[in-house]
């Protein structure tokens, strides 16, 4: 009997100390809780009330850290994670918390159907605690984007705005009559309209400022949206006013800066000074783009002509009548003959019958 007495003493006094050590393990996990709390509501500049903690694994034992703990971010992408030290005990830990101020974010005020424009009426602006990503939070994250939205999906009051709600708009441009081929399409014959951007293709994607004075390249009806490909826009190029033949040098007398409608080349020449002392390597036709891969430099001087040789030493410089050796085109080395001396000088052409001494 003496004997039971006796353990149920032991159980009892156990049970006690057992209490005692989980009554300061809680104690110091609260103590160590609060602390976080109040750190992460100091660097976020919130209430602490709104610092969720995760509960620390029951094995773990929190010291009793006699300074301060220290507490930082110990991922500089994340805020779902602080790290724990008391470096007297070189004790750390990592604990997972959460944030749950309420934040703003904007929802519909009315139903809207797929493909309506938005506007600033349709939403409205409200305090809601949400972890949620990809929400609009204020009326200046649609006003200052510089854009206009249209609904890719309906929606109904209340509802959160959501960036996959929203499709950019861009300006479309239809045709308020008939335009045959040939005709100028001004500004004045276009209606605009927002649509959304998945909505149009590429080349209905311009400027109004494309429209001005430019040329339908083929037949179009009024309410069709125009595309690129409807009309050309007008250019100032040189074209040909005579057929040219081979061989046969560009100038003003048959050649002139007019306009051109369509696609520019990219080696259009666009006046008569890109194409000085060049001639044609084909056949051209009258009223044809001159373009600079249809010509080449033109000879300046043929084999056996006279050419006028400068040589320049410092301030010094002769000129020398001399023989050539071969043609000569603009900036092409040539070998020259001087017929005095009869030593041959390899020169630079310069212009018609011309060169200067390298």
């Amino acid at each position: 009997m003496k004997k039971i007495a006796f353990l149920l003493v032991m159980i009892f006094l156990s049970s006690s100390a057992f209490a005692q050590e989980s009554s300061v393990i809680d104690t110091d996990k609260q103590h160590l809780i609060e602390h976080i709390q109040d750190w992460v509501a100091v660097r976020e500049d919130i209430e602490s009330q709104h610092v969720e903690v995760a509960a620390l694994d029951r094995r773990l034992k929190v010291p009793n850290c006699n300074n301060q703990f220290v507490i930082e971010y110990p991922y500089s992408t994340s805020k779902n994670t602080v790290q724990v030290t008391c470096p007297e005990l070189s004790w750390k830990v990592f604990v997972s918390i959460k944030i749950n101020q309420p934040k703003s974010v904007l929802i519909y005020t009315r139903d809207i159907n797929a493909n309506q424009l938005l506007t600033l009426d349709d939403v409205n602006v409200t305090a809601m605690q949400t972890s949620e990503r990809g929400l609009f939070s204020d009326f200046e994250s649609i006003r200052n984007s510089g854009q206009q939205y249209s609904l890719t999906t309906s929606v109904r009051a209340g509802d959160l705005v959501r960036k996959t709600h929203l499709s950019q708009t861009v300006k479309v441009y239809s045709l308020k009559r008939d335009i045959l081929r040939g005709e100028i399409i001004k500004a004045s014959d276009v209606s605009v309209s927002n649509v959304a951007l998945a909505s149009s293709y590429p080349n209905q994607r311009f400027p109004l400022s494309l429209l001005n004075h430019a040329k339908a390249l083929r037949d179009l009806t009024q309410g069709s949206v125009l595309s690129r490909r409807d009309f050309g826009i007008r250019h100032q190029v040189l074209m040909t006013t005579a057929s040219i033949s081979r061989g046969q040098k560009i100038n003003s007398a048959n050649a002139e800066t007019s306009n051109y409608f369509g696609h520019l080349p990219s080696d259009a020449a666009l006046q008569l000074a890109d194409v000085a002392h060049m001639e044609a390597t084909r056949t051209l036709k009258a009223d044809q783009l001159i373009r600079l891969s249809d010509l080449r430099a033109s000879a300046m001087f043929n084999k056996g002509d006279s050419v006028e040789l400068t040589i320049s030493r410092g301030l010094l410089t002769v000129t020398v009548d001399m023989l050539a050796l071969e043609q000569g085109r603009m900036d092409q080395q040539v070998n020259l003959l001087n017929p005095e001396s009869n030593e041959t000088v390899r020169a630079m052409v310069t212009g018609p019958g011309k060169a200067k001494g390298l």
